[in-house]
C-alpha cells in the first residue's frame, strides 16, 4: 500500500522534529514537508500539491493556523486536516472545526500517539482530545436547547439592569445606581428571566452575553 503523505505545520522546532520523526518511522506514512510558519506553509502549499493529510498547529509566529486551514480548503477541499495545538479554548476549537478540521488533538496529550491519530483522520474518523470534546458538546447542547420565546426584546431599562449586574453589583447596589426601588429591580429581573427563558442571574448573564446584549452596550446612567 502506498504510504500517505503528511504535511506538517508546527512552529516549535523540537516538536516539529519529533512529529517528523514519528511520521517518517511510521510504516503507513511518509513525511511530505514540515514547516514552521504560516508564510512558509503557504509557500509549501503552492509547491507540494500531493498531500494526503495536513497536521496543523494554530499558534504560528506570523499568523493563525486557522487561516492556513482556510487556504487548504480552497485548494484541497477533500484532504483531511488535523489540528495539533496548545490552544484548547472554545473559540479556537469551534473555529478550527467550522473551517474544516477533521480532528483536534491538544498538545497536552500523548504526542507518541500522533501516528495513530493521523491514521484515524485518514480513515474518516475524527480524533479529538477529551478536553476539546467538552467544548464541542457544550456548543451542541447550546444549539439544541429548547427554543427561546420569540419575545426576547429587552427594554432599555432591562438592559441597564443586566449591564449593572454583569459588573458584579448586587440588586441593592443596582437600585442605588439606577435610582429606582429594589422592588422595581426585582420586577425587571423577573421580566428578563422570562424573556430569556432562564432561572438565575448567572444563566441570564450568560444568555445575554451569547446574544450580544451585554459587553457591547453601556448603561445610560
Amino acid at each position: 500500500m502506498t504510504a500517505k503523505r503528511v504535511f506538517i505545520v508546527e512552529d516549535e522546532a523540537n516538536t516539529r522534529a519529533f512529529l517528523s520523526m514519528v511520521v517518517a518511522e511510521h510504516p503507513k506514512l511518509e513525511l511530505l514537508t514540515a514547516q514552521g510558519s504560516l508564510s512558509a506553509a503557504r509557500a509549501a502549499l503552492r509547491r507540494y500539491t500531493t498531500a494526503d493529510v495536513f497536521l496543523v498547529d494554530l499558534g504560528l509566529p506570523d499568523g493563525n493556523g486557522i487561516d492556513f486551514i482556510r487556504d487548504i480548503r480552497r485548494k484541497h477541499a477533500h484532504v483531511p486536516v488535523m489540528v495539533l495545538s496548545v490552544f484548547g479554548d472554545e473559540r479556537s476549537v469551534v473555529d478550527a472545526i467550522a473551517c474544516g478540521a477533521g480532528g483536534y488533538i491538544h498538545k497536552d496529550g500523548a504526542l507518541k500517539e500522533i501516528g495513530r491519530h493521523i491514521e484515524e483522520v485518514l480513515s474518516g474518523d475524527s480524533p479529538i482530545s477529551p478536553s476539546v470534546a467538552r467544548h464541542i458538546l457544550t456548543r451542541m447542547q447550546q444549539q439544541s436547547s429548547p427554543e427561546k420565546p420569540s419575545d426576547t426584546t429587552l427594554t432599555q431599562r432591562e438592559l441597564d439592569v443586566l449591564n449593572i449586574l454583569s459588573r458584579g453589583f448586587s440588586r441593592e447596589e443596582a437600585s442605588e445606581h439606577l435610582k429606582i426601588s429594589r422592588h422595581t429591580i426585582t420586577t425587571h429581573i423577573k421580566s428578563i428571566y422570562r424573556k430569556l427563558n432562564v432561572h438565575s442571574c448567572t444563566e441570564a448573564l450568560f444568555e445575554a452575553s451569547q446574544l450580544g446584549l451585554i459587553n457591547n452596550r453601556s448603561s445610560h446612567t
